[in-house]
Order: structure tokens, then sequence, then C-alpha cells
């Protein structure tokens, strides 16, 4: 659950903390961390005058991706199209 928007004219979060912000003139919130007196998100950091409103994320799980179970059976490889069979040791190369 989200607690509500915060003004940064009205308060600024606590240091190390997760937090959902809103740039000035955007509607889509991003998510970060408040640390050293800045907003830095996965791409970049943003100074407290650029950031109209903030709240803190209830659970700081969201930078997380949920571990992914390695799905490769022996005899296969990864590729752009996702698994694909590695070639049988019977068939040639320049088959």
């Amino acid at each position: 659950m989200h607690s509500n928007w915060t003004s940064t004219a009205a308060a600024l979060p606590s240091p190390g903390a997760s937090v959902e912000f809103l740039l000035d003139e955007r509607e889509c919130p991003m998510r970060g961390t408040y640390v050293l007196g800045r907003f830095e998100s996965r791409w970049t950091h943003y100074a407290p005058t650029s950031v109209r409103q903030w709240r803190s994320m209830a659970d700081a799980a969201w930078s997380m991706r949920p571990p992914v179970a390695d799905v490769r059976q022996p005899g296969t490889r990864p590729s752009r199209r996702g698994l694909r069979p590695l070639r049988p040791a019977s068939v040639p190369l320049h088959a």
C-alpha cells in the first residue's frame, strides 16, 4: 500500500528511503531512492527542486526482481528467441 503524496516544499524523505516521485510537469511517477539529498532512479538522479511530490513505498521489494529459475535443460542454450536445442552430434556443421 502506498502512502499519501507529500510536496517537496513541505518535507523531504529520510535518507535511504524507497520512494515514488513526480517530476515537475510530469504525471507518471518514477520509483527510486532518496540518498545524498537527491532522488535517484535507475537511470539518473534529480535534485529536490526538480521533484514536485513524493511518497514512501510501503514495500521496498519493488527494486528486486523475483528470482528466475534456470529452466534450461541439458542440450539447450539461450538464443534471442528463447531456448533452442543444440545441434545433435550426428548432424555435420555444413549440412
